[in-house]
């Protein structure tokens, strides 16, 4: 039961609900030493990888690393089962510098992407739960796509498209 104050009035009891959903507090330490990533103040000119758990003592949550206060470098997420499921970069702009995973049972590659500055370069890949290649793209310097694919289990090319300047897609089947 809740007590609830109404104003001037007696407080009233009101039944908890058991369908609405609780949430834990997330709790998060930086060398051992509690701070919030909400409060600049906690934060201010540490270095270091903070820890984020469900509630104290909880499940590892997130990772972040920060450095001089500032939230640069390695981020990392994890699932209820505790396997990593997304990992990336930020640089001092907040902007994705970098290799970005997306995990699968905490160890196979389901997306792989590269980034400079928030802007895709490179390649994307996307692997199937067995770790095979089954579709890639490929950026151009501007972070533009410029080919798609996608291939089937076997890893036969089963769908190719080419990107013009104007980002229309031109698709081969095959």
């Amino acid at each position: 039961m809740l007590r609830v104050a109404l104003g001037p009035l007696a407080p009233v009891a009101v039944p908890a609900s058991p369908a609405a959903p609780v949430f834990a507090v997330e709790s998060c330490d930086l060398n051992g030493e509690h701070v919030n990533p909400n409060n600049g103040n906690t934060t201010a000119g540490k270095t270091g990888l903070m820890r984020c758990r469900d509630g104290d003592g909880g499940r590892l949550l997130r990772e972040q690393e920060l450095k001089g206060g500032v939230f640069v470098g390695v981020v990392r997420y994890y699932g209820r089962d505790g396997a990593l499921e997304r990992e990336y970069s930020v640089n001092e702009r907040g902007n994705r510098d970098g290799l970005w995973r997306e995990c699968e049972r905490g160890e196979l590659v389901s997306e792989q992407h590269w980034f400079l500055n928030g802007q895709p370069r490179d390649r994307t890949d996307y692997a199937s739960v067995d770790g095979k290649l089954r579709a890639e793209i490929v950026y151009d310097d501007r972070g533009r796509p410029t080919d798609e694919r996608e291939l089937d289990a076997s890893g036969k090319v089963v769908r190719d498209a080419e990107f013009s300047e104007d980002g229309s897609r031109k698709a081969f089947g095959t």
